[in-house]
């Protein structure tokens, strides 16, 4: 079973992490494109383009200008499962894999990204700030959506076996990303809903936290039947047949 996540806007910019191996991302070029395009911009249009403070904007700025498509650890490079710091890394737990585990997430574990495109877990990337729905013009696309929608909706079908599901645990934000309809295999979208006052509504807090959790039970069982996804309970979050519709899987808590 493949695995689609969003990134995280919050960085964990510390060397310290622990896996077997790490690896380079796939797309370097696209990814230059895009740099190219954020380099021509300065600190202030940066802050209105990604609706960013002055500071976090200057940050960034500094990061654009000076990034490198050939990444190394010595150069500041960093494995993107331990380099992404929010909700649903935090309860990913990559630091407590096992070698294994990390084998079977570098297969099956794809993490969509505004600037990357899709890396591996253990991808060296840079830090960055880059959200999939800015509206930034590369090239001849009006927007990332449509410079990455065919460049990652055809990767993912090239990584899918005959029969394999896609769990997709990305963000509305991110999935909008991929054309699911031009993929033949059956894809499957957890949706988490908190109930408040006998009224059920997703709380983006707990739905990153309950994504990275699944995400995290599929890869340490090494879960492939789309059914089992049924019995866990990440975050306490629990499956709800009457409330499911199709692909869209309705967990409760």
């Amino acid at each position: 079973m493949k695995i689609i996540l969003s990134p995280a806007k919050r960085m964990n910019t510390s060397q310290i992490w622990n896996a077997p191996f790490h690896s380079e991302h796939s797309f370097a070029g696209y990814a230059a494109q895009i740099n190219q395009t954020l380099r021509a911009l300065d600190s202030e249009e940066l802050s209105v383009l990604m609706k960013i403070s002055p500071a976090i904007a200057a940050l960034n700025h500094q990061r654009i200008r000076s990034w490198n498509p050939e990444i190394s650890i010595e150069n500041g490079g960093k494995p993107a499962v331990f380099l992404f710091d929010g909700g649903a890394y935090k309860y990913l737990r990559a630091s407590e894999f096992s070698e294994k585990d990390f084998t079977y997430a570098q297969e099956n574990l794809k993490i969509l990204s505004g600037l990357y495109g899709i890396l591996r877990p253990l991808d060296l990337i840079l830090p960055y700030r880059l959200e999939m729905g800015t509206n930034l013009r590369v090239t001849e696309s009006k927007n990332l959506y449509a410079f990455w929608k065919n460049v990652l909706t055809e990767h993912l079908k090239g990584t899918l076996s005959p029969e394999e599901p896609l769990l997709n645990l990305a963000s509305v934000a991110y999935s909008d990303a991929v054309n699911f309809e031009a993929i033949p295999h059956q894809v499957i979208t957890p949706v988490f809903k908190n109930k408040d006052r006998e009224k059920l509504r997703v709380v983006g807090f707990w739905s990153k936290e309950a994504r990275g959790d699944m995400a995290r039970e599929v890869i340490a069982h090494r879960i492939d039947r789309i059914e089992d996804l049924k019995r866990l309970k990440p975050r306490g979050f629990k499956y709800s047949e009457e409330m499911s519709n199709g692909n869209a899987w309705v967990f409760i808590k």
